[in-house]
């Protein structure tokens, strides 16, 4: 329908703009969330 195309594009418009806007503390985030998954990666990589 009509109503949620448009509340899909909103969604989508807004994670965009969202992403543009990057925060040190959203890179903070990042890095330890990717550390974190590295990490788990290698533990089920060795064991």
């Amino acid at each position: 329908t009509a109503g949620l195309d448009d509340e899909n594009n909103g969604e989508n418009k807004n994670s965009t703009e969202r992403t543009k806007v990057t925060t040190a503390e959203d890179n903070d985030f990042v890095k330890a969330f990717e550390a974190l998954v590295a990490e788990s990666v290698a533990v089920n990589f060795y064991f």
